[in-house]
């Protein structure tokens, strides 16, 4: 999104950007004494058609107002504003709360559709969308023998993107150009034959266990933050988590308890083999709206222990309600945002010469040293919450090598435990 904005809720891109389009359809008002007259804004910039014009005032404070409106009653523009805002946030709130990963996918189509059209040249430009605005995004970022540059991208992205942008118009009730689907349908064909020459996008590597042990190495002896750090990076890898899941939106204040792992979030249990803890994850990228989804966590005997690592979590929150992978500071309470526990992670991992691992490694490395172990495949779907074959695309081959070495790992990780 094109130029700063002080709003950092989840939804803030879209209402911003919102906010700009009834802005540039707002004016001086005309004089006094001259009557309403609705008009229709044309097409293009503000408002879209079909839409009042905004330009003019209420004659006098209707009984709706609240008692800080001025007397004379706000502006159609700014009336129309808070109208269409609260329809709009009521919309996005549903989204949000049944799809909470659904926004932010939204708002990314919309910073990429913003952002080809500053470079383009066109800096004053606003949603919503014509039909050669949209065309000239297929062109531009998708792959084609005429026109290189360094951002296209997939055809298949392309068309997510779209669905975005189609969002955008259907929030802000405004006609989505339907005469450019079929176009766009022989570009995205076009697109995807070139796609199909070019090498296919390398797999995301998986953590493995001598990583993680460089983790817990590196981070034990740390302060508060890396101690959550260590932990959050424990229960993803056995619990098969997304790193997104685990942490927070914000890293201070208030979190939202309908959309993000608490204390009171956590259950330990006791079962056949041990311990084991359930965690509910009510923001999972897969979970379906009411209906949260578990991580089941079982115990270890080993420094690795994930059921270990959720317990210092709770008895750092002192019992009270607050964020699971989170550390007090003071009286302050700090959440661990995922940018925060990913850099952090990344770094400690680059000094020890292990470069290219990312967050979702922990959901790939869980799973593949599973699969390695020879754990059985139902077992591995249902600790990593798949229902279909899709946990293929997670699983990554280990050679005799990485095998035998993490078989060792777990051996010896067994052993100290048991001489302490």
């Amino acid at each position: 999104m094109v130029g700063p904005h002080p709003d950092t809720r989840p939804d803030a891109d879209i209402r911003w950007q919102f906010q700009r389009n009834c802005t540039s359809a707002s004016a001086p008002a005309p004089a006094s004494g001259a009557s309403f007259q609705p008009a229709i804004s044309p097409p293009g910039r503000g408002y879209p058609l079909g839409y009042p014009d905004t330009r003019q005032r209420f004659a006098e404070k209707g009984p709706s107002a609240p008692e800080s409106a001025p007397a004379g009653g706000y502006p159609l523009a700014q009336a129309g504003i808070r109208q269409r805002i609260t329809g709009i946030r009521q919309r996005i709130t549903g989204i949000r709360d049944g799809y909470p990963s659904t926004i932010s996918r939204y708002n990314a189509a919309v910073k990429k559709f913003i952002f080809f059209k500053n470079l383009s040249g066109d800096h004053d430009f606003v949603l919503p969308a014509t039909s050669k605005d949209i065309e000239d995004f297929c062109f531009w970022a998708g792959r084609n023998l005429y026109l290189n540059n360094s951002y296209k991208i997939s055809a298949s992205s392309i068309r997510k993107y779209l669905c975005g942008i189609k969002a955008w118009h259907t929030f802000h009730d405004t006609l989505y150009p339907e005469i450019a689907d079929k176009r766009i349908e022989l570009l995205l064909k076009a697109s995807a034959k070139v796609d199909a020459t070019k090498p296919l996008k390398p797999k995301k590597p998986a953590i493995m266990l001598k990583h993680l042990i460089w983790l817990s190495n590196m981070l034990f002896p740390g302060g508060k933050a890396d101690k959550a750090i260590m932990d959050l990076a424990i229960v993803a890898f056995w619990g098969m988590a997304r790193i997104g899941e685990l942490t927070y939106s914000k890293p201070t204040g208030s979190i939202e308890s309908q959309l993000s792992l608490l204390t009171t979030g956590a259950r330990i249990v006791n079962s056949a083999i041990g311990e084991k803890v359930i965690l509910t994850v009510r923001n999972a990228k897969t979970a379906t709206p009411g209906k949260p989804q578990e991580i089941v966590l079982h115990s270890l005997k080993n420094m690795l222990c994930p059921v270990l690592a959720i317990k210092r979590r709770l008895e750092e929150a002192a019992g009270q309600k607050t964020s699971l992978f989170g550390f007090f500071c003071g009286e302050t309470r700090k959440h661990l945002t995922r940018s925060i526990a990913v850099n952090r992670i990344q770094l400690v991992l680059r000094s020890g010469g292990f470069d290219g691992l990312l967050g979702h490694s922990f959901r790939v490395g869980g799973a593949s040293l599973r699969f390695a172990l020879g754990t059985p495949v139902d077992e591995i779907c249902v600790l990593g919450r798949w229902v279909s074959n899709c946990y293929k695309l997670y699983i990554r081959e280990y050679d005799n090598s990485s095998l035998l070495e993490s078989k060792k790992i777990i051996e010896e990780l067994n052993e100290l435990w048991d001489e302490d």
